[in-house]
């Protein structure tokens, strides 16, 4: 059974959210909803946003491990 703790809740939540921002990237330059917006603007604004998403999973993956029994 595995343990629960609140490291390990965090880290799963942070991991949810940077799939989520990253779906957030590709629908912004790929979707038909945001045609009103320039193509180039939609790809730079959409290059920035998976740029926040894979800075999200290196801060989540490189979180310093504090020793427990300090």
């Amino acid at each position: 059974m595995p343990v629960y703790t609140w490291d390990n809740i965090s880290k799963l939540f942070g991991i949810i959210v940077v799939i989520l921002i990253l779906v957030l990237g590709i629908v912004v330059a790929t979707s038909q909803y945001f045609e009103y917006i320039p193509k180039n603007y939609r790809l730079i604004f959409s290059f920035f946003i998976i740029a926040y998403a894979a800075f999200r999973l290196v801060t989540i993956y490189n979180k310093p491990k504090y020793n427990k029994n300090e």
